[in-house]
């Protein structure tokens, strides 16, 4: 009998054991598998943090592209949008010089067309067309010739600022053009006055070497008698240019010991740096 007792016992111990067992296989499987979740968890929501980093900074990095490109796309409109304010600016601008210039050249007419219906010698209305821009004492082209009524050796006039003065004389006709020799000219020599003295002399062109010509042959015992600024006009003596038209006022006055007559040098009343249009004198008197 008791044999049977010990062998009961040691079946319970090893029954006790195998539960014991299963249930500490139990806990150490529930507790693995909620360090995997966790551990799993843990890695996954870094991993979704740093590409939700990542994410952020392409985002951010296109957008300041795109940024830029409009920026780029709206400065090229803008730009061009400046250019062509500018070329329309510079139309309009041409267009305000080229009215104020026809605007002058309107009352410059007016005064040329004023002047001719007032005045007493017949006369040809020109304009010039060609001449040294770089000598303006050198020869020029009128627009007129034989046609229009034109021939060699003609007075040549001009009104300029309220002042009616000589400029010189046609050398050489064509059909439609002259050529105008300035009294400036080595070559050209007028018979001239003192318009308020009355003294005579020979005026000489000095070859376009100064603004001035020279009066010579001017008795010396005149020299009281002349003051700087004095007019000088034709004398109408042996000549081809009409009495009384103004050459120009006296600048200087040299009397040398050895010459026997006075040497005035006198500026011409016409400025031929700015002479456009001049009149040919045909006759005496209009009818």
């Amino acid at each position: 009998m008791p044999k049977k007792q010990n062998w009961g016992g040691k079946r319970n111990s090893r029954a006790l054991k195998i539960v014991i067992a299963l249930a500490m296989i139990v806990s150490a499987s529930l507790f693995i598998s909620f360090t995997e979740s966790n551990i799993l968890g843990a890695v996954k929501n870094g991993g979704l943090t740093v590409v939700s980093f990542f994410q952020k900074g392409v985002t951010s990095l296109a957008g300041g592209v795109r940024s830029q490109i409009n920026a780029i796309s709206e400065l090229r409109e803008l730009q061009n949008a400046y250019d062509e304010a500018l070329a329309l600016l510079n139309e309009y601008t041409g267009v305000e010089r080229y009215v104020a210039e026809l605007k002058r050249e309107n009352e410059i007419l007016r005064e040329q067309l004023d002047f001719s219906g007032n005045l007493e010698t017949r006369h040809i209305p020109c304009e010039i067309i060609s001449n040294d821009p770089e000598n303006f004492f050198a020869s020029f082209v009128i627009n007129k010739g034989s046609k229009d009524g034109i021939a060699r050796n003609m007075a040549v006039t001009a009104y300029q600022d309220g002042i009616y003065g000589l400029v010189g004389k046609v050398i050489n006709v064509g059909l439609s053009s002259s050529l105008i020799m300035p009294l400036f000219d080595s070559t050209s020599f007028i018979s001239a006055r003192l318009q308020g003295s009355r003294y005579e002399g020979l005026i000489e062109g000095t070859g376009g070497s100064g603004d001035y010509v020279l009066m010579k042959y001017v008795t010396k015992s005149a020299r009281s008698e002349i003051a700087l600024g004095d007019m000088i006009i034709t004398s109408g003596m042996k000549t081809v240019f009409p009495k009384g038209l103004n050459i120009g006022r006296v600048s200087e006055i040299y009397s040398d010991d050895y010459a026997t007559s006075l040497r005035i040098e006198l500026k011409p009343v016409i400025d031929f740096s700015k002479l456009e249009y001049v009149f040919v004198i045909t006759g005496q008197e209009n009818d």
